[in-house]
């Protein structure tokens, strides 16, 4: 009498070949293989995660509606310039039923918003023929609906901007950020989570020719009429050479010659009796209370909210005003006609 571990496998393998006779007898063939279809798309952290991320890294964030662009809180005023703490950001997100906005401008973060993935390919061969490519690849990045956003850290704050399909979002503004839902229903998708990259001023990544045809002026402002489009719109920005080597005195001095600090100002007011001093809405910030002076001797001027760590010249002011590097704007000054 056989034992019962070898009569079990005695039953094992005569059930195996009875399943291959049945197969070879019915000419049945192997199961078809299965197409397996594409995971859906999984947010690394839920939006509780994420918004806590984000503050971690000492950015602000405020709740948006789901699938919509609005912020869902009653005014994101506060958070502006400050960071919500953590239990003001679990009754948020909580849920898990909202967008999330990530504050520009705060910390001087601003972001770079293609509005497609053509200009945003294209700006890769500009920042690859300018050998800036390792800055701008390795710098935190988001896929939306139709383009990229590239996020950069400024050391000062940034008006908003808006120059041929790009949307530059500086100061007071907000991005979604994922795992945010467009309206569309196309999520946002991190592309790495790299740290977000410093740089001197907009012009290190985007040519200054494209940053001095903006023409979302704050209502404060006016561009004299020679820097209204200092560069012929007949060529190519992106191919246009900026060569802003270092400038003589002379050539600053010619700059300063050619404009007037109060060139730049729409509207402003006498603080003293012989007409040195005066005062204007600063362009720099959302200024309801006129807190940028002018010195019109030393033709300079400045922020007493703080925009400006110290005063501005012209060649400084336009520099701001456009998100230039001072020689950068050097240059953009002289082609004025």
């Amino acid at each position: 009498m056989p034992e019962v571990g070898q009569e079990k496998q005695d039953k094992m393998n005569n059930t195996e070949q009875g399943m291959i006779g049945t197969n070879v007898d019915q000419g049945t063939s192997p199961a078809p293989k299965r197409h397996l279809r594409p995971k859906p798309y999984k947010p690394l952290f839920d939006i509780l995660q994420t918004a806590l991320w984000w503050t971690g890294k000492g950015q602000s964030v405020i709740p948006i509606r789901y699938k919509d662009k609005r912020p869902d809180v009653y005014t994101w005023e506060p958070y502006k310039t400050t960071i919500a703490n953590d239990l003001q950001l679990a009754a948020w997100f909580g849920k898990g039923d909202h967008n999330i906005g990530v504050i520009t401008g705060f910390r001087n973060l601003v972001v770079l918003d293609f509005d497609n993935m053509a200009k945003y390919t294209r700006w890769l061969f500009y920042t690859k023929e300018q050998g800036k490519e390792w800055l701008c690849k390795n710098t935190y990045q988001v896929k939306t609906s139709r383009g990229m956003h590239v996020y950069f850290r400024l050391p000062y704050p940034q008006r908003t901007l808006s120059v041929e399909g790009i949307d530059i979002k500086g100061r007071y503004g907000y991005v979604l950020a994922p795992p945010s839902v467009h309206p569309s229903g196309v999520p946002y998708i991190e592309q790495n989570r790299l740290a977000v990259q410093p740089i001197t001023s907009l012009s290190d990544v985007l040519p200054p020719s494209l940053l001095a045809r903006d023409v979302s002026l704050p209502p404060e402002i006016r561009m004299p009429l020679p820097l209204v489009n200092p560069i012929k719109s007949t060529l190519d920005p992106w191919e246009t050479a900026d060569n802003a080597g270092e400038a003589s005195e002379s050539v600053i001095n010619k700059i300063k010659r050619r404009y007037k600090i109060t060139d730049f100002f729409i509207n402003t007011e006498k603080t003293s009796t012989d007409g040195r001093w005066l005062i204007t809405r600063c362009p720099l910030h959302d200024d309801h209370d006129p807190s940028m002076w002018i010195d019109t001797a030393q033709q300079l001027c400045g922020c007493y909210a703080g925009c400006t760590p110290k005063p501005l010249d012209v060649i400084n002011l336009y520099a701001r005003l456009n998100g230039l590097s001072n020689k950068d704007a050097i240059q953009i000054m002289l082609r004025g006609k």
